[in-house]
């Protein structure tokens, strides 16, 4: 693959850039690939990188000629597409802070013999007045009941959730039984 060096020296020291190649690289100080450049036939839509000032956000827009485009993301292989990062968190009770748009709390706080609630808190800094933040219960050991998460209104930072061990039949045993992941995603 050629480097966009070997086409035009601005690459080098920073300065606008106007490439006309197909399948060129820019790497990076190793050599590396970095990031392909590929062509499509009479295109008319394309991606804009935008940086920012301080206090803004940069930005990765769809630009073009038609009204409406998307804007495809495509993991390679059994890969997924990962948004706002991803973490893990160890819980018994009480808080875990997870500063990550998604990811995944581990409770050992609940057992086949107790039907209590377990209340947690996740403490993140994305979570906002307007977030939801939506839980789902990653444990069945049962066929018969299910846990039910519940989650109150979100607040600058915090949002809470409670597990209510559900029994699966009429001997009293509870759904869940040790260890169990809740995986979170806030919106």
């Amino acid at each position: 693959m050629p480097n966009l060096s070997d086409y035009d020296p601005a690459v080098k020291y920073g300065a606008n850039l106007d490439v006309n190649v197909d399948l060129a690289d820019i790497r990076d100080a190793n050599d590396n690939e970095l990031l392909e450049l590929d062509t499509v036939t009479a295109a008319v839509n394309f991606i804009s990188i935008s940086n920012a000032a301080t206090g803004g956000d940069p930005g990765l827009t769809v630009l073009g000629d038609d009204s409406n485009a998307d804007l495809n993301l495509t993991a390679l292989g059994t890969g997924v597409v990962q948004l706002g990062g991803y973490a893990r968190g160890t819980i018994v009770s009480g808080s875990v802070t997870i500063n990550a748009q998604r990811g995944v709390i581990i409770t050992t706080a609940l057992s086949a013999a107790s039907t209590s609630v377990n209340n947690f808190d996740l403490i993140n800094n994305r979570i906002g007045t307007a977030s939801v933040v939506h839980y789902q219960v990653g444990q069945w050991t049962g066929s018969a009941g299910r846990p039910v998460v519940g989650y109150g209104t979100s607040v600058i930072g915090r949002s809470t959730f409670s597990i209510i061990n559900i029994p699966t039949d009429n001997t009293g045993s509870a759904q869940l039984n040790g260890t169990t992941e809740v995986r979170f995603v806030v919106l």
